[in-house]
């Protein structure tokens, strides 16, 4: 009779254990099975922050006078997407401008005026807080809608006017996407300036 008592008493912790394990293998079940969700949630947020950016392809300086300049009024900065990026919204896109003696921290996008997808519009629509853009593979009459974001195939030409851009300065430009990479170059201005355009970069 004892040993009978006793084995159920084995058995009962035996179950108990079983029991116990079981409760543990599903914890740990829909612990691993919750980690890989977010992991794979945060895995296509980089990716979609990493893929969406632009890429920046030369700098181009104009100068104030071509003859004897004396310093740099016009940055044309000529960018599309990088492969696989998805469209940049221009209006969530600031600009930022950097050198020895001036900082703009976020100079916004200003669209061209209607029927003026040309330099002589960017003209109109840049200043030092502000930036356009002439899009190279559309004629100047271009929907207004159209001007809004960078898609694929597009090649824009960006305009920033900077306030005093000397000979020999160092200078740095980012485009900072509302939700995507930061694109960032870095450049000298010539010890000298020569004519009424000059290559900055690369």
């Amino acid at each position: 009779m004892k040993r009978a008592i006793s084995g159920i008493g084995v058995l009962i912790i035996f179950i108990a254990l079983i029991l116990v394990a079981a409760v543990a293998a599903m914890v740990l079940l829909q612990t691993v099975s919750s980690l890989e969700g977010q992991a794979l949630a945060t895995g296509k947020e980089t990716k979609g922050e990493v893929s969406t950016k632009l890429r920046i392809q030369s700098v181009i300086g104009k100068t104030d006078n071509a003859e004897n300049p004396t310093k740099v009024v016009y940055l044309r900065i000529t960018a599309k997407l990088a492969p696989g990026s998805s469209d940049i919204i221009l209006n969530h896109t600031i600009f930022r401008y950097a050198t020895e003696n001036e900082v703009i921290a976020g100079a916004a996008y200003n669209t061209t005026p209607p029927g003026e997808n040309s330099p002589e519009g960017a003209y109109k629509s840049t200043n030092n807080i502000t930036y356009s853009a002439v899009f190279l593979n559309y004629p100047p009459d271009m929907s207004q809608n159209l001007k809004t974001a960078v898609k694929e195939g597009d090649i824009v030409e960006f305009w920033y006017k900077p306030t005093n851009l000397r000979a020999d300065t160092n200078v740095e430009i980012s485009f900072i996407l509302g939700s995507g990479a930061t694109e960032t170059v870095y450049f000298r201005t010539p010890s000298v300036l020569r004519g009424q355009y000059m290559s900055l970069f690369p």
